[in-house]
C-alpha cells in the first residue's frame, strides 16, 4: 500500500462507528421506560441515532474492504450526510425530555455530538487522503 496515512483513516472510521453503535445504545442511552413501561420521545431519538449509527458502520466496513480509491471516498463522502443527520436528531427533529438535567441531555446528546464531528472529520480526511493519494493512473 503506497499511502499508509488513507489506510489509518479508513481503520479508524471503522471502530469509531462500532463505538457510537455501541455507545447510543448501551453506554450513552437516553433515558429508562417510564413506570408505566411506555417511553418517552427521547428513547425513539435513541431508537433513530442508533439505526444512523449502524448505516455509518456498514458504510465504513465498505470503505475498509473496497479497494478502489475512488470508490473509498464516494463511500466515505456518504458518511458525512449520516453523521449529521445522527447530530441533529436528539432535540432538534426528536424531541429529548423537557428537564436539561435527564439523561438524554446531560449524557446521550453530547455523546452523539462529539462522536458526530469525530466521524465527520475521519471522513473528510479519508477523502482527501484517497483522492490525493499517488496510485495507478489506470486504476478503476
Amino acid at each position: 500500500m503506497k499511502n499508509k496515512s488513507a489506510f489509518v483513516t479508513d481503520i479508524l472510521l471503522f471502530p469509531a462507528s462500532i463505538f457510537f453503535s455501541i455507545g447510543v445504545k448501551f453506554i450513552f442511552h437516553a433515558c429508562g421506560k417510564k413506570d408505566d413501561g411506555t417511553y418517552m420521545a427521547c428513547h425513539w431519538a435513541e431508537q433513530a441515532v442508533f439505526a444512523i449509527s449502524i448505516a455509518i458502520a456498514v458504510i465504513s466496513v465498505i470503505v475498509l474492504l473496497v479497494k478502489n480509491r475512488y470508490f473509498k471516498a464516494g463511500a466515505a463522502a456518504a458518511v458525512i450526510p449520516c453523521a449529521l443527520m445522527a447530530a441533529v436528531i436528539p432535540n432538534n427533529m426528536i424531541n429529548l425530555c423537557m428537564m436539561n438535567t435527564m439523561r438524554c441531555h446531560s449524557t446521550m446528546r453530547p455523546f452523539v455530538i462529539i462522536l458526530s464531528v469525530i466521524i465527520i472529520i475521519l471522513a473528510i480526511a479519508d477523502i482527501i487522503l484517497n483522492i490525493r493519494k499517488k496510485g495507478d493512473k489506470n486504476e478503476t
